[in-house]
């Protein structure tokens, strides 16, 4: 059973495969799909007997969604993550999965949630010092031509004494700033799950993105 619902429409696979083995295996007479039509307040009606008669229930809102939400989030805000721990905990409460496009406006607002609180005790860590020392990495001095983060980004070449030199230069840059990262995703409170998915979010930008 996929413990969802979908209308009877004969262009939607889930819903053939499961009226022609209905039809099989209790009708001496099959079923011309093509031919069937139904009315909403049937359908409607006869989701409602079912439901009944199986003790599921189709109110996802009738319990704390938004907290249980709020759990996987502390765990990982990767949304395929959440989606599908989402699907397992509604299954888990005999809860009817909601449609694809409900499960995405609940994920979606839950981390927007998230990421306002976030942004909001961001604004409270960050201080004059630490935006200079970020604006720093994400501007060209003006004897470079490429952007210092883009410096930091790039791995050695090599285990010559430039390279070697090179790498220490970019540790002593970066240490201050690591530190302070540090402190503040502690008092942030994320996982160490949540800290990768962004952190390869990140990885894929470039400078100018990040600069915005």
């Amino acid at each position: 059973s996929k413990k969802r619902f979908f209308p009877i429409e004969s262009s939607n696979p889930s819903v053939v495969s499961d009226i022609m083995f209905l039809s099989n295996k209790f009708f001496l007479k099959k079923i011309n799909i093509k031919t069937i039509n139904f009315a909403k307040n049937t359908q409607s009606r006869q989701r409602q007997e079912i439901l009944k008669l199986s003790t599921w229930s189709d109110n996802f809102e009738s319990i704390n969604i938004k907290k249980q939400i709020k759990t996987f989030i502390s765990i990982d805000s990767n949304p395929a993550y959440l989606f599908k721990e989402l699907a397992k905990y509604l299954l888990s409460q005999r809860i009817i999965l909601p449609s694809y496009k409900d499960m995405q406006i609940l994920i979606s607002k839950a981390l927007i949630e998230e990421e306002n609180r976030i942004f909001s005790k961001l604004s409270g860590l960050i201080n004059l010092d630490i935006e200079n020392e970020i604006d720093d990495l994400l501007n060209k001095s003006d004897e470079e031509t490429n952007y210092l983060l883009s410096q930091v980004r790039l791995p050695a070449k090599g285990f010559s004494y430039t390279q070697v030199y090179e790498e220490i230069r970019k540790l002593k840059i970066i240490t201050p700033l690591f530190e302070t990262s540090k402190n503040i995703l502690n008092t942030l409170e994320l996982s160490l799950s949540t800290i990768n998915y962004f952190s390869e979010i990140l990885r894929n930008y470039d400078i100018s993105k990040l600069k915005q």
